[in-house]
C-alpha cells in the first residue's frame, strides 16, 4: 500500500522518542500496584458478559476488567471518597455499552436488524425520550441491560449536578453519534467532512467515561485537565497507529481529514499526513507533559501502558511485515 512501510519505520521512530516507550520500564510496579486492587464484588455485569458471550459471541471480560482497574485508579486520584462503586458503576456501563456496541457494528456474521437496533437505542431522540421514563430490566438482550444501567445513572447524575448533566449529556450524544456515523460510513475519496464528527468517537467518548467515574470529585478542574489530556492521547495515538488498518477495512480514520477542505484522494491525504507528523508528536509530547505534571506516578504509569499497548502493536506489525519479506 501506498508508502505504508515508510510510514510504520517512520512512526516507529518517533514514539521510541516519547516517553510512551519508557512504560516497559515500570512493568514490574505497574503489575504491583494492579494486585492490589481490591477484587470486585458479583454485580449485575456478571450476567451482562455471559449474556453478550451466549447472544453475540463477545467476550467483554478484559473490557469490563481493565476499565475497573482504570476508574479505581482514577478516583483514588481524584475523589476523598475512592471506594464509592456508583461512579465506577456508572462509567463502566458507558464503556461496555460503547465497546459492544462498536463489536456489534464491525461483526460481518451478526444480521442487519442487530446493528440497526443498536444504532436506534444510541440516537439523541431515544436517549431524551429514555431519560424521562423507567427503563425495562428484565429484557435478556445485553445491550439493552447495558442501555438501561447507563440510562439509571445519567438520570442520577442529573438529580445529583444538572449543570454536569448536560455537559456530559452533550458529550456522551456527540461519541454516540460518532459511533453510527464512522460504523456505517466506509472511506471514501473525494469527501469533506466535519472533523468533530469522527473525532468525537475518541476524544468525548474517553474524556467522558474518566469524567463520569469521578463526578463527585473536588479537584475538578485537575480531573478535567487530564481526562482531556488523555482523551487527546489516545485519539491521536490510536489513529495514527491504525491508520493503514482503517484504511485496508475502509474505516474513516480522523488523520486522513485533518486538512481543510475536501480531501481528493488516499495518496494525497497520507502525502498530509507526513507532512504533519511531527506536529502530531508534538501534541502527543505536550499532553504526555500535562499527565505528567498533574497525575501520581502511579497513574501516570498505568495510563502510559494503555498508551504503550497501540505502540507496541505497531513495533509486531513491523516485524511481522518484514519477515513476510525477508528482512530482520
Amino acid at each position: 500500500m501506498y508508502r505504508q512501510k515508510e510510514y510504520i519505520q517512520l512512526l516507529k521512530q518517533k514514539f521510541s522518542k516519547t516517553d510512551i516507550i519508557n512504560a516497559k520500564k515500570y512493568k514490574s510496579k505497574y503489575e504491583k500496584e494492579i494486585k492490589e486492587i481490591p477484587n470486585k464484588q458479583k454485580t449485575l455485569f456478571d450476567v451482562i458478559i455471559q449474556k453478550s458471550k451466549e447472544i453475540y459471541g463477545f467476550d467483554l471480560t478484559k473490557v469490563y476488567t481493565f476499565n475497573y482497574v482504570k476508574y479505581y485508579l482514577w478516583r483514588k486520584e481524584f475523589c476523598k471518597n475512592d471506594d464509592d462503586d456508583d461512579w465506577k458503576e456508572a462509567a463502566l456501563s458507558f464503556v461496555c455499552l460503547s465497546c459492544l456496541s462498536d463489536l456489534i457494528f464491525d461483526s460481518k456474521r451478526l444480521e442487519e436488524r442487530e446493528k440497526q437496533h443498536v444504532a436506534n437505542i444510541l440516537t439523541r431522540d431515544y436517549f431524551q425520550k429514555s431519560i424521562t421514563i423507567d427503563m425495562d430490566m428484565t429484557t435478556e438482550n445485553p445491550i439493552d441491560i447495558l442501555y438501561s444501567m447507563f440510562v439509571k445513572h445519567m438520570k442520577r447524575l442529573k438529580e445529583y449536578n444538572f449543570k454536569v448533566f448536560l455537559e456530559l449529556q452533550t458529550d456522551i450524544l456527540n461519541a454516540f453519534e460518532s459511533e453510527i456515523y464512522i460504523s456505517t460510513n466506509k472511506l471514501v475519496f473525494p469527501e469533506k467532512i466535519n472533523i468533530d464528527l469522527i473525532t468525537s468517537k475518541s476524544i468525548e467518548f474517553v474524556s467522558s467515561c474518566l469524567y463520569l467515574s469521578a463526578v463527585d470529585t473536588q479537584d475538578s478542574v485537575r480531573m478535567k485537565k487530564c481526562a482531556v489530556a488523555i482523551a487527546k492521547l489516545f485519539w491521536l495515538v490510536d489513529d495514527l497507529c491504525d491508520l493503514y488498518d482503517d484504511i485496508e477495512n475502509q474505516i474513516k480514520n480522523s488523520i486522513l481529514f485533518l486538512q481543510n477542505g475536501e480531501v481528493k484522494n488516499l495518496e494525497n491525504s497520507i502525502d498530509f499526513v507526513f507532512e504533519n507528523l511531527d506536529t502530531f508528536f508534538e501534541v502527543i509530547e505536550e499532553n504526555l507533559e500535562v499527565l505528567k505534571n498533574n497525575l501520581s506516578d502511579d497513574v501516570y504509569i498505568f495510563f502510559l501502558y494503555e498508551l504503550y499497548d497501540w505502540v507496541e502493536a505497531v513495533n509486531v506489525r513491523m516485524d511481522d511485515k518484514n519477515e513476510s519479506i525477508g528482512i530482520r
